[in-house]
């Protein structure tokens, strides 16, 4: 039974069960998961002479023995250029600067720190920023002072740095 295979003896049969079948006549399935045969936090099914495991994400084989790269995959899966780095189980997108998000699709508003000095007013842009500057400031943070200075000749007022 169950490509068991029993042999009739004078004290009565001997069988030999085929993997996933236990009993006199092999009729009785084992429990494979008893033994937790799938790795890394999968879930295991028993089934008729066997077992099936349901693989925790990251993870792929009959027993989810193998680690799934997920750089590999997909090679855009970290956005705007960032670089991807496949670790057990996941990956980690390494952003560049101006992004962040479990896969870099989030610009960092660079504005929220008020990095415009001097009344200098802050445009968000993608993955930057760039400040308009008050009369008399220059710089790309606007913390540099210009420097006014008349022209003896002229008497027009000269700017500078």
């Amino acid at each position: 039974m169950n490509n068991g295979t029993c042999h009739n003896q004078q004290t009565g049969s001997n069988c030999s069960c085929a993997a996933g079948w236990t009993g006199e006549t092999c009729a009785a399935d084992i429990n494979e998961c008893i033994t937790s045969p799938c790795m890394h936090n999968a879930s295991c099914t028993n089934t008729e002479g066997s077992y099936s495991c349901n693989c925790s994400v990251g993870w792929e084989g009959n027993n989810c023995e193998n680690d799934v790269d997920e750089c590999s995959q997909n090679a855009s899966i970290c956005m705007h250029g960032s670089a991807c780095t496949d670790v057990d189980g996941s990956y980690i997108c390494n952003c560049i600067s101006g992004f962040e998000g479990r896969n870099c699709e989030t610009d960092i508003d660079e504005c929220q720190s008020a990095p415009c000095l001097n009344n200098g007013t802050c445009n968000n842009s993608i993955g930057s920023f760039n400040c308009a500057c008050a009369q008399n400031f220059t710089g790309t943070n606007c913390d540099k002072e210009l420097s006014t200075s008349t022209d003896p000749l002229s008497g027009s007022k000269l700017m500078g740095t």
